[in-house]
């Protein structure tokens, strides 16, 4: 319920069920006083669009923007539904290695355009075996696999850049909820 996500990571209920009808839709009618109940994947619609607001200053109908095409995204990648997450299947880089996590990057352009990309990371370092070091510190050998979830226009140029840990967020989520 809205007083749930409140108690989980802060806000006002009325926020909450606000965000409710604004990025999953109008509340059902149950009669006068009835409570919304959040499915998991709801809730945590609800708690990305939040942390993409109050991070990135981004407003209600940018986030939308962003939200539509990065849903089947999440999807396709193992975040939905989020009952099964910690045994999604990861994608297995032949010679390299298996991807770790995503990082979305939201990147906004001087004209305020949008554009949504993401990369997996692939940590190539032998983590049982000899490590090189620099000054006591473990060099880790990362690749990316780049993925672009929305296209980018022509002569696009980022002035800003957003980035959800992905693996993080859900963490966190489940954690606090």
């Amino acid at each position: 319920t809205a007083y749930t996500l409140a108690d989980a990571f802060g806000g006002n209920p009325q926020t909450w069920r606000r965000y409710g009808r604004e990025f999953i839709g109008e509340e059902p009618k149950g009669g006068q006083g009835a409570v919304r109940t959040f499915s998991p994947e709801e809730a945590f619609t609800l708690f990305l669009a939040r942390h993409m607001m109050s991070r990135s200053g981004l407003s209600s109908m940018e986030v939308s923007g962003v939200y539509l095409p990065l849903l089947p995204w999440l999807e396709k990648r193992g975040y939905f539904p989020l009952e099964g997450w910690s045994d999604r299947i990861r994608i297995s880089v032949p010679g390299h290695g298996v991807v770790d996590g995503w990082e979305v990057n939201i990147l906004r352009d001087t004209d305020k355009e949008l554009v949504v990309q993401a990369h997996g990371i692939i940590h190539t370092a032998d983590w049982q075996g000899q490590q090189e070091s620099f000054e006591d510190m473990p060099i880790i050998d990362e690749l990316y696999l780049f993925d672009s979830i929305t296209p980018v226009p022509n002569n696009f140029s980022a002035s800003y850049t957003i980035t959800l840990t992905m693996n993080d967020l859900v963490e966190l989520f489940l954690l606090r909820l």
